[in-house]
């Protein structure tokens, strides 16, 4: 991970924040993953929860279920006590564009709407950005976004106040793991 990567993701001081990570399966979303939960953990940041459906019993290494304090396959109604980070791999899953125009809002939307009223920070990873809603995106305080080839995810992409087509293409071309473009509403930074 880059420098100018690692100083913008050590930036987990201001609470509660919203983090979206998007890219292809072995692009480095669970390892950036992994390192903001050990950076919010050594910041005293409080006690963490993750969603991932994928994930083995017990957690291995590769999944970011193996760094929460408590962990569930699924979206759960009730944060558990004190929950201040929630992290949710696969979030395409709990937080479809179709979701959110339901009524009742499904549990991870309603809890990207009012995240800010419960104290508690989101940390989103998908392999498939476009199918994340829009409130997600567009309410998001940073958007890590690695490789990904697929036209939809890159049109999504595009979408951001400041990406240029330029940026795209270079997501698009992304290789190594651990290469990213970072979007956030002051500034996009290209790493």
């Amino acid at each position: 991970m880059g420098g100018r990567m690692k100083q913008s993701l050590a930036q987990t001081d201001r609470h509660p924040w919203l983090r979206v990570i998007v890219g292809r399966c072995g692009s480095g979303k669970s390892t950036i993953a992994k390192q903001l939960m050990a950076d919010w953990r050594a910041s005293g940041g409080g006690p963490i929860f993750a969603v991932d459906p994928v994930a083995t019993e017990p957690p291995g290494e590769l999944h970011v279920a193996s760094e929460a304090d408590v962990w569930s396959y699924e979206m759960v109604e009730e944060l558990p006590d004190n929950t201040a980070l929630v992290v949710v791999d696969e979030a395409d899953l709990y937080c479809a564009q179709a979701d959110a125009y339901r009524r009742p809002l499904p549990p991870l939307h309603a809890l990207i709407r009012r995240r800010r009223h419960k104290g508690v920070s989101l940390l989103l990873l998908s392999q498939r950005g476009c199918l994340i809603s829009r409130s997600a995106w567009s309410l998001a305080d940073e958007i890590i976004i690695l490789s990904t080839t697929d036209a939809r995810d890159l049109k999504e992409i595009e979408k951001l106040p400041g990406v240029t087509k330029e940026d795209v293409a270079r997501v698009g071309a992304m290789s190594e793991p651990g290469i990213a473009l970072i979007w956030s509403p002051r500034e996009v930074t290209r790493n």
